[in-house]
């Protein structure tokens, strides 16, 4: 507390960091050589800014270097997102969403959870005005909901979206599918109904 009296006194807008015994504040030079003197001061970090970028994950996967030298960017590629809807923003505008199904029953497309989101950016962010850069910043996408607001479906609703993506392929352009979930193995994939979907999906040539 009395660190914490001495940032308020030397800064402004000291607040004490809950759960640790950090202190946040905003002081000028000065006012910072004149906090490390102080003996029950261990360390000054800056508050450095963290953004919600792709710049790790494009170049770990070769995106980027398949853009600028092949000048791949998925355009003319729909992408169907079999998960939790998908919510529109900066990254993924909705004239780049030629289609939002529901398959849960609950009558809505709206991303309730959030994953599908979050993938439908990793897939086909524009990295506009500082949003994230997806894999395929010019793709279209197909929202296919499976996934209700608390992350969780069925198997049969999977199977629903991708012989829905299987039969409208020519009218959205659907070339590959997505599907981020999990679905341990219960039996073998010759009697696996979700396997058999998939590889009917593959036979069409998504």
């Amino acid at each position: 507390s009395g660190v914490q009296a001495l940032v308020s006194k030397t800064g402004r807008a000291a607040h004490r960091l809950v759960g640790s015994r950090a202190i946040a504040g905003s002081l000028s030079r000065r006012q910072i050589e004149s906090l490390e003197m102080d003996g029950r001061v261990v360390t000054i970090s800056p508050d450095r800014k963290v953004v919600a970028t792709m710049d790790i994950a494009v170049p770990t996967i070769g995106a980027d270097r398949l853009s600028q030298y092949l000048g791949y960017s998925g355009k003319g590629v729909t992408v169907a997102v079999i998960d939790s809807g998908l919510t529109p923003s900066a990254a993924v505008p909705a004239s780049r969403v030629l289609a939002s199904v529901d398959f849960t029953g609950a009558r809505s497309t709206n991303d309730g959870f959030g994953h599908g989101t979050h993938v439908a950016g990793t897939i086909g962010g524009s990295g506009v005005r500082g949003s994230v850069r997806g894999v395929a910043p010019a793709s279209n996408l197909v929202s296919l909901r499976v996934l209700d607001a608390s992350g969780q479906g069925y198997v049969s609703n999977v199977i629903e979206a991708v012989d829905w993506s299987i039969a409208h392929r020519n009218t959205y352009g659907i070339r590959v599918l997505n599907l981020s979930f999990g679905h341990p193995p219960a039996e073998s994939s010759r009697t696996d109904p979700l396997a058999h979907a998939v590889e009917r999906a593959w036979a069409a040539g998504l």
